[in-house]
């Protein structure tokens, strides 16, 4: 399978999905990330790189970059994003890291509830299971401040089913 990948389409998305106290700006870049054998003086490694993502195959791994800045004279405060997430998609756990105070909850139902994975379910054949990275349908991502005229870059990865 083929997906296109279309970061204008996403990041208009999270500008209507950002709640903050202040102006901030957001820019989205999606990355495919790439595994290569390097030989150097006889002996190999094996180096992850990023390059700029412009369509995905089962099995890649995709890394999403979220650039902020934080343009107002005040604190942007209480920062939420609703990212969702396709289908087609499983989110990496422990993949999410920034160089600001983030943290995130998950969703199975569309964002009706948000919690930890590990206090998710989902209905499987009339009975409850404990909900996987599989089953995520969005992603909540938290930050509590965001200080005037400040950048910041918040990452997270998902792998194409």
């Amino acid at each position: 399978m083929f997906t296109s990948i279309k970061p204008a389409a996403v990041a208009a998305l999270l500008l209507t999905a950002v709640s903050a106290s202040a102006e901030t700006t957001l820019d989205l870049s999606v990355f495919k990330l790439v595994a290569e054998v390097v030989v150097e003086n006889g002996v190999e490694t094996q180096k992850t790189s990023m390059v700029p993502a412009t369509s995905s195959v089962p099995g890649d791994t995709m890394m999403y970059r979220i650039s902020m800045h934080n343009t107002d004279d005040l604190d942007a405060t209480d920062i939420d994003m609703v990212l969702p997430l396709d289908a087609h998609t499983s989110f990496v756990e422990g993949s999410l890291s920034g160089d600001i105070d983030v943290s995130a909850l998950y969703s199975v139902n569309n964002g009706d509830f948000f919690g930890a994975i590990s206090e998710l379910t989902v209905k499987k054949d009339d009975e409850l299971r404990p909900a996987t990275v599989d089953d995520l349908t969005n992603i909540k991502i938290l930050i509590p401040i965001l200080a005037a005229g400040e950048h910041a870059k918040i990452e997270y990865a998902i792998t194409v089913d």
